[in-house]
């Protein structure tokens, strides 16, 4: 939501200084006050609708629980549920379905390893049995929902002295399961997984081969193939518990004492943090909240016969996200371009304060202005966003950088960068354009593909997987990267040719709906039927 208080007039060239606000706490753990009802060490947990979280499975210790529960934050208590999963089951994987419901299947009752399944709905407290069964018995499945509502089932111990690479899918529209054609990079037990911001799925740790518990890979569901991660965990993650951040980094806690470490999607690595649980937990269960923090509980501490009830939050330290128009391209000098919205979201889940002004420097601070400053002053709940408004007025020809910084309460406050290019006299432009003409060899990664006049979009089953093809018509068509994507999760990909044909292909289904099909800059909003 946007936040609206102080407006600023417009102000170049000048440092616009505010008192900072004190530095909030970093990222720390806390102790919650309500408690399991039961130990649980190798159970499962998955979000609920109104912001609730199902806990299933596990060994407390001295027999498996036969009984679920329910976490509400808004009571900060534990609740069994009217009914129980239908047998002991631990280990099991767990996954929310699109429609509210969660998936539970696999798992092991003593010494007899699970391929049932079975379906927990919210509305009745209970656990309903289905006919499908997964493929093979998968006790310790690194389990996520894909971005079609599909849930992936990958590894798992199926025996005593079987462990598995092999991985499927379960589909809730048919309400059946299918094997995936490619595995794991190693055969994994015990695994956490968690889907990205991308629709990609991480699969951290898990043991059975030398290497798992220190590495990661990740599932492209798009491409139906796994790939394994240069980076190594910071330590043993032999049964770790995973959750998404509000940023889009993914919480890697358990199997290493009460360390914990964070994994980021862009750079492909794990970093150690520098706080820890409140306690050593081995196979937890972590569950991301929807203000912002990240439920963890469950798991052996490392010692004595007891397994805690005790569970504890992840709360991250206020982070601001930037999104907007920050490059200006060429403009000729001594001209001003139209106004750019920048918007600042707070994706931590600390409260994130501004200062009463902002700091406007860099190399050439007095080519940009600020205007409509939204965000002085504010504080942000996790979400929240404010907005600010620049301009670009070159004074020189070549390249212009200038930095607007943010006087947050952030560990580290962040910056907005800003750049454009001067054009001055004797710079060839269109006619009638202030915009230098592109190069006529060569279309540049993320130009436009030519200018879009008509779209038509079909769709099949081919083997499998699904084939989109698109015939578009293009002006001086270029070859490009396509995408079709919804929000930033990517359903399919491909590229346009000359002719202006595009074929994308997915293991995915993607459901009926609005998509944005992206032919290198160009966005065109489709319907999916």
């Amino acid at each position: 939501m946007s936040v609206r208080r102080v407006v600023m007039s417009v102000v170049v060239g000048l440092s616009l200084a505010g008192a900072s606000p004190a530095v909030a706490a970093d990222s720390y753990f806390a102790t919650v006050g309500g408690v399991l009802t039961t130990g649980r060490m190798y159970a499962s947990a998955a979000p609920l609708p109104a912001d609730k979280v199902l806990v299933a499975g596990g060994y407390n210790g001295f027999f498996e629980p036969l009984t679920a529960e329910v976490y509400d934050p808004a009571t900060d208590q534990f609740t069994q549920t009217a009914g129980g999963p239908g047998g002991a089951r631990t280990a099991p994987g767990l996954a929310p379905l699109p429609d509210g419901r969660v998936l539970l299947a696999g798992g092991q009752a003593g010494p007899t390893f699970l391929n049932s399944a079975t379906i927990f709905d919210p509305a009745g407290g209970t656990f309903g049995g289905i006919a499908a069964t997964l493929a093979s018995a998968r006790s310790g499945p690194a389990t996520a929902t894909l971005p079609d509502g599909s849930v992936l089932f990958a590894g798992g111990q199926a025996g005593q002295f079987s462990t598995s690479q092999s991985a499927e899918v379960f589909d809730p529209v048919t309400e059946s399961f299918s094997g995936l054609p490619a595995g794991l990079t190693l055969p994994r037990v015990a695994a956490a997984a968690t889907t990205l911001e991308d629709g990609r799925v991480l699969v951290v740790g898990g043991v059975a081969a030398d290497a798992s518990p220190y590495s990661a890979e990740v599932y492209d569901p798009v491409a139906g193939t796994f790939s394994g991660l240069p980076g190594a965990t910071t330590g043993y993650r032999g049964d770790p518990a995973t959750a998404r951040l509000g940023n889009g980094r993914v919480l890697v806690v358990g199997s290493a004492g009460a360390s914990a470490e964070i994994f980021d999607p862009a750079t492909g690595t794990f970093t150690a943090l520098p706080v820890s649980m409140t306690i050593g937990r081995d196979s937890p269960f972590a569950v991301s909240l929807a203000n912002g923090t990240v439920l963890i509980a469950g798991g052996y501490p490392g010692s004595g016969p007891t397994v805690p009830l005790s569970a504890e939050v992840f709360v991250p330290a206020p982070e601001a996200r930037i999104k907007g128009a920050q490059t200006f391209g060429v403009v000729d000098v001594g001209t001003t371009t139209a106004q750019r919205t920048v918007t600042v979201s707070n994706v931590g889940a600390q409260a994130l304060s501004f200062g009463a002004g902002l700091t406007l420097g860099g190399d050439n601070p007095s080519d940009f202005a600020l205007s409509d400053n939204e965000c002085a002053g504010v504080t942000l709940a996790f979400k929240e966003s404010c907005t600010l408004k620049v301009t670009f007025s070159p004074s020189a020809d070549g390249a212009r950088t200038a930095r607007i910084e943010l006087a947050t309460n952030e560990p580290v406050s962040s910056a907005i960068k800003l750049s454009g290019t001067g054009a001055g006299t004797g710079v060839t432009k269109a006619p009638g354009s202030t915009t230098p003409l592109p190069p006529a060899d060569t279309t540049p990664a993320g130009k436009p593909a030519g200018v879009v006049k008509r779209i038509t979009c079909t769709r099949k089953r081919v083997r499998g997987r699904t084939r989109i093809t698109c015939t578009v018509k293009l002006t001086k068509p270029r070859a490009a990267k396509v995408t079709l994507q919804r929000g930033k999760v990517v359903f399919a990909r491909g590229r346009v040719t000359k002719g202006g044909r595009v074929t994308l292909t997915t293991a995915l289904k993607p459901r009926p709906g609005t998509y944005t099909l992206r032919i290198g800059a160009t966005k065109i909003t489709i319907r999916l039927r």
